[in-house]
């Protein structure tokens, strides 16, 4: 049963962690990611070279390492140039959600002009084109939107965890 309320802590602490320092996480998972595909690269050129994968397919071997020099090369970029994806997520994300708004604005409106449909079936198209703006020109990073609501959804979930444990533990008298 402690593992469970330690369990309901540590989703707590992650939670405000998300919360108070939202741009440290995706930079933090990125790094990691970098790190992962440096060394798959890595493994894969050892591998290829020790074991002389497909040395019975003509040129394999080379697109193997030259597969895993692009692994090598992307990892590195995702170490070192953080950053450059952080923001290139960002106006995707922006970019996606303001063609969606107004594609959906657009097929509300031939689907309703003739109907006398309420002006409420507009707001969620009007309110992903108006992130996406926001997205697109910076005024809110969706990244960091996303982790706070992350962390506000793991601080709940710890909460509730540590209450049920607790509230268990004082039933049961453990």
């Amino acid at each position: 049963m402690f593992k469970n309320v330690l369990r309901g802590i540590l989703f707590i602490l992650s939670g405000l962690f998300l919360i108070i320092w939202p741009t440290a996480a995706p930079g933090l998972i990125l790094k990691l990611l970098g790190a992962l595909s440096v060394l798959i690269g890595l493994f894969t050129i050892v591998n290829a070279l020790s074991n002389k994968m497909f040395s019975n397919l003509k040129g394999m071997n080379l697109v193997t390492v030259i597969s895993a020099a692009i692994f090598i090369l992307l990892g590195a970029l995702l170490i070192f140039n953080t950053n450059i994806f952080i923001n290139f997520i960002n106006y995707l994300f922006g970019l996606i959600l303001v063609l969606y708004g107004i594609t959906q604005i657009v097929n509300i409106y031939r689907a309703t002009k003739d109907s006398g449909a309420s002006y409420s079936v507009y707001t969620l198209p009007i309110l992903a084109t108006v992130f996406g703006v926001l997205f697109l020109f910076d005024i809110i990073s969706p990244i960091k939107l996303i982790t706070i609501l992350f962390g506000v959804a793991l601080l709940f979930l710890g909460l509730s965890d540590l209450l049920l444990n607790v509230k268990y533990l004082k039933q049961n008298k453990i």
